[in-house]
């Protein structure tokens, strides 16, 4: 319902884009809400999240908050409590499905999930990596609770989409080792 183009660069805030009328009005069945936690616009964005989730609750749609932590004062963004915290807000705040970064090991990412309780737990793409820490990651959260991923840009951005996909399908359904999804990936 909110967001912002690649353009900006002053302090995270998202502006509300659509209404979750609209959103039901076009044919989602969802919707999602970022918030940045720590950034000076947070106040706003956590009462235009409340605000979403109401009316979305009104309508039987489930709610995804991409609960990023970020901001001019947030010195400690990356650290991995700082990404299990951002999920308990998601929990907190109402969300059904909470989308954090992935905080850097399976221990980690199970503290983020022990954090948002009953809501479901996906990992965001970030930044571009190679496809063996791309799989490692997402090993490391699917096997710690983790419910999926929205990782995008991480797959269509690749120069083979397919075989990244390929190699997911393994780690995420056929619960393989990274070598082997990359292995079965090439055949």
């Amino acid at each position: 319902l909110n967001g912002t183009s690649n353009l900006w660069r002053g302090e995270p805030d998202s502006a509300i884009n659509c209404t979750v009328d609209y959103a039901q009005e076009v044919g989602a069945s969802s919707v999602g809400f970022t918030v940045y936690g720590g950034s000076n616009h947070e106040i706003e964005m956590v009462e235009e999240f409340r605000d979403a989730q109401e009316a979305a609750r009104e309508r039987d749609m489930p709610v995804v908050m991409w609960s990023y932590p970020r901001g001019q004062g947030l010195r400690n963004a990356e650290v991995p409590s700082t990404i299990a915290y951002s999920a308990r807000v998601a929990l907190e705040l109402g969300a059904d499905v909470a989308k954090v970064k992935h905080p850097g090991s399976r221990e980690a990412m199970e503290d983020a999930v022990r954090m948002a309780g009953p809501t479901k737990v996906v990992m965001s793409g970030g930044s571009k990596t190679t496809d063996r820490e791309f799989l490692e990651s997402v090993k490391e959260t699917i096997d710690a609770g983790g419910k999926g991923l929205a990782v995008g840009r991480n797959v269509w951005q690749r120069e083979d989409p397919t075989r990244i996909l390929d190699a997911l399908e393994q780690v995420i359904f056929e619960e393989s080792a990274v070598d082997e999804a990359l292995a079965a990936a090439e055949r």
